[in-house]
């Protein structure tokens, strides 16, 4: 039997259960003020701060045809365009916390028939879960140009009413006034969405609690990250770490793995601090 490396399962709204990298789940947020950044598509609209960051927000349930929901978590990821690079930093509304998973060479498939465009965007391989196909993903695509112009043709093409919700939604999310955190340059490293946030009118400013700091320094995820960057096509890519609601994923010891139950899921009522 092939080894076995350790991932994270997401649940996005909008689209099937994808699998990404260890390191790639920052954060597991259950409770986040989002701030609305005008001028952006629907599927982007609005922003948190997260460790001293702007943090865009993906919001992907219209991939579904779904209508504006509220009630989400927030995955926070972290990805590299190219290795030794900046971290750059997206956070993705799932429906339920992260599951954590093995996978292996072994458990690779082929792609399904449907969402052909979507997924040769975003998935570098399949693999078999529970006897589906499930994608492991690349983050720096969920974050590129050609990914939100993708959705936003999707968005585009949904009834009138559905799209009322959106942009409802959008209107109905506070604007925070001009702060000490100001827009971020637009440049060739920025992802699509923090480019369209930095050419926004209007820049969010802090209002949630003070962030975690994470346990290990950023020349050490860069460097764990830029380890996997050549190999996309690999499960080894999709290694494991641990994760809390609202806990840096880095800070757990192994005793805190028992607050996990059989199925990799955290137990609703572990107290996990």
């Amino acid at each position: 039997m092939a080894d076995q490396s350790h991932a994270w399962l997401l649940a996005p709204l909008g689209m099937r259960p994808v699998i990404v990298a260890q390191h790639a789940v920052q954060q597991y947020l259950t409770d986040f003020h989002l701030l609305a950044v005008p001028f952006t598509p629907a599927h982007c609209s609005t922003a948190i701060i997260w460790q001293e960051r702007i943090v865009p927000v993906l919001n992907l349930g219209g991939l579904a045809g779904e209508s504006y929901r509220s009630g989400f978590k927030l995955a926070v990821l972290a990805y590299q365009q190219e290795p030794l690079t900046p971290l750059h930093y997206v956070a993705l509304a799932v429906a339920e916390a992260p599951e954590r998973i093995s996978v292996a060479d072994d458990d690779v498939c082929d792609p399904p028939a449907e969402d052909v465009e979507l997924w040769a965007i975003l998935a570098q391989t399949w693999v078999k879960r529970d006897n589906l196909p499930t994608p492991i993903i690349s983050i720096a695509k969920l974050d590129s140009i050609e990914f939100c112009r993708y959705v936003e043709r999707v968005f585009a093409a949904l009834s009138p009413a559905v799209q009322a919700t959106w942009q409802q939604a959008a209107a109905t999310t506070a604007v925070a006034s001009p702060s000490r955190f100001s827009a971020p340059a637009r440049d060739a490293n920025s992802g699509a969405v923090m480019a369209a946030i930095g050419s926004s009118a209007a820049i969010v400013q802090s209002t949630i609690a003070k962030p975690v700091e994470p346990d290990l320094g950023l020349v050490s995820t860069e460097s764990r990250l830029a380890q996997t960057a050549s190999k996309s096509t690999s499960i080894e890519d999709a290694g494991a770490a641990d994760l809390d609601d609202d806990e840096d994923i880095n800070s757990w010891d192994d005793d805190e793995l028992d607050d996990l139950d059989e199925d990799g899921d955290l137990e609703d009522d572990d107290d996990l601090d």
